[in-house]
């Protein structure tokens, strides 16, 4: 089976720029806010579904970045200090970390995702990575704090499965952003089975900005559906020969160029995958957030991959 999804962030309307704008320097109220943030919510969302995606993310415009309604709605978690997101032109404020309570979590992510806007559709939500969240955080990584991460992830899981999400991602890159120095995988893998356990839906583990393969093994060993690579940053050449025992959410156009695929390159690359490592299924889809591009561009690249899709035999 063939899909196409989305991974992260859309990028924002030139309209809602200036809103939010007007909307940090008091200009506007909340009110009035509101109402363009959710128009450019319904775009992405019909942009998806024209282009056969199965399974619809909002968008996500109610995060300004991936960590920030934590900050925003966890007991022990406040936003610190901009900071470079990776090596991109785009920050996001470090989550500042004390005392987390996950045993007495009160779930809080439904409010930051439009579930009636997506009320008709198959629904993903896009969550940060429990290991990227934790060494990114003030506190840096512990086995203390990300099996902390797991259990509130887990309540908030729960009660989105509840509300009719099928499909949740997480996102890691600094599993794989320039070689890093890992922690015993195994202690990854144990928070992982925390969340495993909290819901019948689908988990994608999805890693981008490095290169995924010399922890491949380590990945597939992960207690999750799909595994995704960044093919942007990871080549074909070094895991084709992976038994690929899981689904595989392939990072097939490029988030960070402008640049237009071409459809049949596209085609080539994921034939080749099936035919060397002959993953359970293939979802076709940006390597990262479309944020770094303007909406027009970001579109475009949603087009490619409905093409794809449609090429590839994809409903």
């Amino acid at each position: 089976m063939v899909d196409a999804q989305v991974t992260g962030i859309f990028p924002r309307s030139s309209r809602l720029v200036k809103a939010t704008r007007d909307y940090d320097r008091n200009v506007i109220g909340w009110n009035t806010l509101i109402p363009i943030i959710r128009e450019d919510s319904r775009e992405s969302i019909e942009i998806q579904r024209s282009n056969g995606f199965k399974y619809i993310n909002d968008g996500m415009y109610l995060w300004q970045d991936i960590f920030r309604p934590f900050t925003e709605g966890v007991k022990g978690i406040t936003a610190g200090a901009l900071t470079r997101w990776f090596d991109n032109n785009t920050f996001y404020r470090k989550p500042v970390i004390e005392n987390l309570e996950p045993e007495n979590h009160d779930a809080f992510l439904h409010r930051y995702v439009f579930l009636d806007l997506v009320e008709d559709y198959e629904k993903k939500v896009i969550l940060p990575g429990l290991y990227t969240f934790a060494s990114l955080s003030s506190q840096g990584y512990s086995r203390d704090l990300i099996f902390d991460l797991a259990g509130i992830m887990a309540v908030e899981l729960r009660v989105l499965e509840r509300r009719g999400v099928e499909v949740f991602q997480f996102n890691e890159p600094s599993l794989v952003y320039r070689n890093p120095k890992l922690p015993d995988m195994g202690e990854i893998r144990e928070a992982y089975e925390i969340v495993r356990r909290s819901t019948g839906s689908t988990i994608i583990l999805h890693t981008y900005f490095g290169d995924a393969s010399p922890i491949i093994e380590d990945l597939l060993d992960m207690p999750v559906d799909y595994i995704g690579i960044d093919f942007y940053a990871t080549e074909f050449m070094e895991i084709k020969d992976v038994s690929f025992h899981k689904g595989l959410l392939c990072g097939c156009v490029d988030s960070r160029n402008s640049y237009i695929e071409e459809p049949e390159k596209i085609v080539e690359l994921v034939n080749r995958i099936e035919e060397s490592m002959a993953p359970r299924d293939i979802i076709l889809a940006p390597n990262c957030d479309l944020e770094f591009l303007t909406k027009d561009i970001a579109k475009k690249k949603v087009e490619i991959l409905g093409k794809v899709k449609r090429l590839l035999g994809g409903d």
